[in-house]
């Protein structure tokens, strides 16, 4: 797409994440820095300079923060090569760049839209890269919601296999899985927290004085997570493996499939 005043680029992404966490990453220097991959900064005013420096790239980029407004979600700023590359072809502050959230369903619509390009070539090559930043924007920013809150879900799905109340259980299950949520393993093919329920209350009558914990941290990736657990039973019994978890960003459970250590 162009515009009179040169060529325009308009992406959008939906991003599993709270509109306030991407707004986190895009309206402070560190945020944008670890997002962009390099050294940022800038003020969260009207006319303050900005400089995002990239070593890798032997690349500095300077512009203004042209408008920065909390409550709309919304980064305006002039973008252009001060060091490096195209620095007499797409010179400092030379282009403008809008970055606006939205919130939406409970996640959000990131649009990047860069105007005032100067050729058709080089906005293929930044429609590219900016596809990417939008990719890595959607994976911090979910990745940042859903470590912070996966944690009392994972807590909440291992105290419910250990608890023998089946009331009690019910209420663990409720306050971390999803009312339709997906259990698979070797031995279970279960939708749903009652079937759910009822296969735990199963488990429990043929391996009574088994438990089960997680043995080490989840990693998080795009809405899904590993936890690593090791269940423990009489006579010395352990058994390890790995629980593939797929989650909202708030950190209720949609799925888990169980995967057993070999030996």
């Amino acid at each position: 797409m162009t515009e009179a005043a040169g060529v325009l680029i308009d992406l959008s992404k939906k991003i599993d994440a709270h509109v306030d966490t991407v707004w986190g990453i895009v309206s402070t220097p560190e945020g944008f820095g670890a997002w962009m991959g390099g050294t940022v900064s800038f003020s969260p005013d009207a006319g303050s300079p900005f400089e995002a420096n990239f070593p890798q790239f032997q690349m500095v980029i300077r512009g203004e923060v042209r408008e920065f407004d909390a409550t709309a979600h919304r980064l305006v700023l002039t973008w252009g090569v001060a060091q490096g590359p195209q620095t007499e072809t797409f010179p400092a502050g030379s282009s403008l760049l809008e970055l606006t959230l939205t919130p939406e369903n409970g996640g959000t619509d990131a649009r990047v839209h860069h105007s005032q390009l100067p050729t058709e070539e080089g906005a293929e090559g930044h429609e590219a890269g900016w596809r990417f930043h939008l990719s890595r924007l959607s994976l911090q920013a979910n990745r940042q919601d859903l470590t912070n809150n996966l944690g009392r879900s994972v807590d909440a799905w291992f105290a419910a296999w250990n608890e023998t109340d089946a009331d009690a259980r019910d209420a663990l299950l409720i306050s971390c899985c999803s009312e339709d949520v997906a259990f698979r393993d070797e031995y279970a093919d279960a939708t749903g927290r009652q079937l759910l329920s009822m296969h735990i209350g199963s488990t429990q009558m043929f391996m009574p004085g088994f438990s089960i914990a997680a043995a080490g941290p989840a990693i998080v990736c795009r809405g899904e997570a590993l936890v690593p657990w090791k269940g423990t039973g009489p006579n010395g019994l352990e058994v390890t493996g790995t629980n593939h978890i797929a989650a909202h960003p708030d950190g209720t459970i949609t799925r888990v499939t169980g995967f057993y250590s070999a030996g």
